[in-house]
This record gives C-alpha cells, sequence and structure tokens, in this order.
C-alpha cells in the first residue's frame, strides 16, 4: 500500500512539474527573443497578465454571447480567446518596443510601467462573478483508463481489458506524456525551433548581431530597428500564450 501511495506521489508530482514549468519556459522564450535583439524585458510578468485577463475575458464574453452553443464547439471558443490572448502579448510588446526604441525610455523603467499597468488594470477590471467554461482539450488523450477497478486499453476502436500490472505502468507513463493540452506540446518543441532559429538562421544570426553590437550591425545593412521590434513582438506573442496557458 505505501508503495502505491508513493508512486501515485510520484506521478502527481511529474504532472504538477510538466504543469508549472510550461509558463516558465515561455516566459524564458519570451525574455530570449527580447535580450537577443538588444531589448532589456522585464516586463514579461506584466504581459503574461495581460494576455491571460484578455484570454480569460474573451471567454467570458463568447460564453455569454452563446457564442459555444452557435459553434458547437467548445475548443473553437477558447481557441478564439488563445488568439486574442497572443494579440495582447504582441501588443504589449510592441508597446514596450516603442517606449525603449523609439522614445529612448529606459528598459528597465519601460518593464517596470508594463508590469505595474497589467496590474492595476487587470485589477480594477476583474470581476469575480464572471466565470469561464471549459478548457483546453488534451492534445493525445491516455488510452489506458480505470474503469470498475480494471484498467482498459482503448485504442482505434479496439477496447481490451489489460493485466493489473502492465495496465498500471502504462497508465501512469500516459497521465505524464499523454493527457496534455497543445500549448504543454509546443512550449517543448517551441524551445528546439527557437535554438535552431537564433543560431542557424539568416534572422537568428542577424538578430543577435543586433543585441550584441547595433551600431555594427547597421554599417552591415541590416535594418536594427525593424529587428528589435520584430524581437519585442515575438517577445510579447510567447508571454501571451505563457498568459493564455495560466488562464
Amino acid at each position: 500500500m505505501g508503495e502505491v501511495a508513493l508512486g501515485v506521489a510520484i506521478i502527481a508530482t511529474i504532472n504538477a512539474t510538466i504543469r508549472f514549468s510550461v509558463p516558465i519556459t515561455l516566459g524564458a522564450l519570451s525574455g530570449i527573443f527580447s535580450e537577443r535583439s538588444g531589448i532589456v524585458n522585464i516586463g514579461i510578468e506584466g504581459m503574461m497578465l495581460m494576455a491571460a485577463f484578455t484570454g480569460y475575458m474573451t471567454n467570458v464574453a463568447l460564453s455569454e454571447a452563446g457564442v459555444s452553443d452557435s459553434l458547437q464547439a467548445t475548443p473553437v471558443r477558447l481557441s478564439i480567446a488563445v488568439g486574442v490572448a497572443l494579440l495582447t502579448g504582441g501588443m504589449m510588446g510592441l508597446l514596450h518596443g516603442l517606449m525603449s526604441i523609439r522614445y529612448k525610455v529606459n528598459q528597465i523603467i519601460s518593464g517596470t510601467v508594463i508590469n505595474i499597468l497589467a496590474g492595476g488594470l487587470t485589477g480594477y477590471f476583474y470581476q469575480e462573478q464572471t466565470k469561464t467554461l471549459g478548457k483546453m482539450p488534451n492534445l493525445i488523450d491516455n488510452p489506458v483508463h480505470k474503469s470498475s477497478g480494471e484498467y482498459v486499453l482503448s485504442l482505434f476502436g479496439i477496447t481490451e481489458t489489460l493485466p493489473h500490472d502492465l495496465g498500471d505502468v502504462l497508465y501512469n507513463i500516459g497521465s505524464v506524456v499523454l493527457d496534455k493540452d497543445l500549448i504543454t506540446y509546443l512550449s517543448i518543441v517551441l524551445v528546439f525551433i527557437l535554438g535552431w532559429a537564433l543560431f542557424h538562421t539568416t534572422w537568428g544570426l542577424r538578430t543577435r548581431s543586433v543585441g550584441e553590437n547595433p551600431r555594427a550591425a547597421d554599417t552591415l545593412g541590416i535594418n536594427v530597428y525593424r529587428m528589435q521590434y520584430t524581437g519585442v513582438f515575438l517577445s510579447g506573442i510567447f508571454a501571451g500564450l505563457a498568459g493564455a496557458f495560466l488562464t
């Protein structure tokens, strides 16, 4: 019995670790985009908060308007909410870029302002009586599930009762590897895509050159401002994705 409890605790810990690591990973990617383009972004938390709030309120508004009923699909409504969160993050990133690049505001102060602004706006407009419906569906469901104390495998239309020991192992593995939404898997894939893009593409080389020596990059004909605005916009997009996951 003690071994069973330990196993359950380990699986729960792993699942919690994965769940909490997703927004941290996306926030780190957000910071990388901005930092590599030469803009310090400490406003990531504020961008995440604003994105989470707008995504949440979009979902609430669509729910109250009966959009889910007309579309016959909650995932569609949630996808719209995620899109709004991404757009919000991108706009907040451009706001930081406008203050830092165009008006030469101290980048630390600009990021701090965004954090304070986001905290104030979301705290003011949030209403506790509102509630959202549904959650992002799992990209891949665990094919092994419990039924009447037995482990049942449902795959390709075939249902088979598994031996208890084998079913227990497959069920626990599936609960860790599977039963996750798209953003969770996407955060893992994006780590490798970003690493490849920054160090193996022309765009990545230009972004890093702008971040390390903008004057030298400018003499080579690279549009420094465009690369910096692109960096902060993508930084905001990733912060928005993290915010969408949180909400």
